[in-house]
């Protein structure tokens, strides 16, 4: 009974998100290739090419991203990981983003895990949005696949705080410049969705999805995003919320060296 619960709520969720992404002025897909391999029995090197596109203006390419990541399993429930992403956004000069990340999972049913995840951040200069940014998320992940399809889902939270990035001029009611500051704080959350399918030993699919919202979370009145000119006429760095569909493909080359 706990199993059919399970997937009935499961496939009611991902039905809710894909009525909602129908009402959507900005969808995007990110599809991704990644390869990982054991290094020792603690050690793993991970490394994947990403490509974004935009779902609704006739799948045109957005942004590429290639990664190299190393994670190391600091204790049974505990794992620590760095790496480096080289993002590429269409037309644009290649950014340099480095990471560290620190994820603790802890058991609290028979059925289910949950997972919080600590990502610290430092992007190259011509990174317009943040120089710097802390990620914290959490999230509920099955301790075991399901017998339907050999699936384990997910469902989580990203929360991000940005630092530094390009400076916005903040004005008052009588047009006045109050400050000329980067507009740091928290300003962007996705809510996730994850059903993760082992198809063998040597390959798995991960069908992705999040809404990504950006507000003005905790911020003083000069340290916010999407905030007019001087004029009124537009507005800074404008708030862009859009809704994600993906799949990434993993190949386990641990398989083929056994």
């Amino acid at each position: 009974m706990h199993k059919n619960f399970l997937r009935l709520t499961l496939l009611l969720a991902m039905l809710l998100a894909c009525l909602v992404m129908v009402q959507a002025q900005q969808v995007q897909s990110w599809n991704s290739l990644n390869a990982k391999v054991s290094l020792t029995d603690k050690w793993q090197l991970r490394a994947g090419h990403l490509r974004g596109y935009q779902a609704d203006n006739r799948f045109r390419n957005h942004f590429n991203q290639t990664g190299l990541t190393v994670s190391y399993e600091a204790a049974k429930r505990l794992d620590l990981a760095a790496g480096v992403l080289f993002i590429t956004p269409t037309g644009r000069d290649t950014r340099t983003r480095l990471f560290v990340r620190a994820t603790h999972t802890q058991r609290i049913s028979r059925q289910l895990n949950w997972i919080n995840t600590l990502r610290l951040e430092t992007n190259s200069a011509n990174e317009p949005r943040f120089r710097q940014r802390i990620m914290v998320s959490t999230r509920l992940a099955t301790r075991k696949r399901l017998d339907f399809a050999n699936m384990r889902p997910a469902i989580g939270y990203q929360l991000f705080y940005n630092i530094g990035g390009t400076p916005i001029n903040y004005y008052n009611d009588n047009k006045e410049l109050l400050a000329r500051q980067t507009p740091d704080g928290f300003h962007r959350g996705r809510l996730f969705l994850n059903l993760d399918f082992r198809i063998n030993d040597l390959l798995s699919i991960d069908v992705n999805y999040f809404n990504q919202q950006e507000f003005n979370l905790l911020s003083g009145p000069t340290r916010r995003m999407n905030v007019p000119n001087r004029d009124g006429t537009r507005i800074q760095r404008p708030f862009r919320p859009f809704h994600m569909l993906g799949v990434a493909l993993t190949v386990d080359v641990d398989a083929l060296l056994k």
